[in-house]
């Protein structure tokens, strides 16, 4: 909301921090398109869309208006902050929310530095990867994490 005020207004939703305060985001693992959780295969795809239409109280997600003003994706814009998107391989969340925004925020010429592991990385690294510092890859997307923050955090 911050990247547009115009989306803020229309949702009424005041907006107390100016975007130039808003320096950098890490977005680990997120949802980002509320619609395509509902769309989802199987027994999973089933469980959001009934959650969804709980919680939006509208059957047809694809078609509702608080869906789709939850859907991050659609309404971020070239103000948005430089962005560090995580994801891990066996995280269902990487493939249909992480990457796609990824390559949105890129696409509208924002700063993305991403960490996703190929396909094929032993062991499938789950939803939340991150904060397993018992396993190499949790000490690297911290460090990354670090790094990228100390980057866009200095003192200016």
């Amino acid at each position: 909301m911050i990247a547009d005020p115009g989306f803020a207004s229309a949702v009424g939703v005041p907006m107390p921090v100016r975007r130039e305060a808003v320096r950098a985001a890490v977005l680990h693992c997120g949802v980002y398109d509320v619609r395509r959780l509902a769309s989802a295969p199987g027994v999973a795809g089933w469980g959001q869309a009934q959650a969804l239409w709980a919680y939006l109280g509208a059957r047809d997600v694809a078609r509702s208006d608080a869906a789709l003003q939850m859907c991050t994706i659609e309404h971020v814009t070239s103000a948005f902050p430089p962005a560090l998107v995580v994801g891990g391989n066996g995280d269902p969340l990487t493939d249909t929310q992480s990457k796609p925004l990824a390559q949105r925020l890129a696409s509208l010429g924002v700063e993305v530095r991403t960490i996703f592991w190929p396909p094929d990385h032993e062991p499938p690294l789950p939803h939340e990867c991150q904060f397993d510092l018992d396993r190499d890859e949790g000490w690297h997307v911290l460090g990354e994490t670090i790094a990228f923050l100390d980057t866009h955090l200095a003192p200016e």
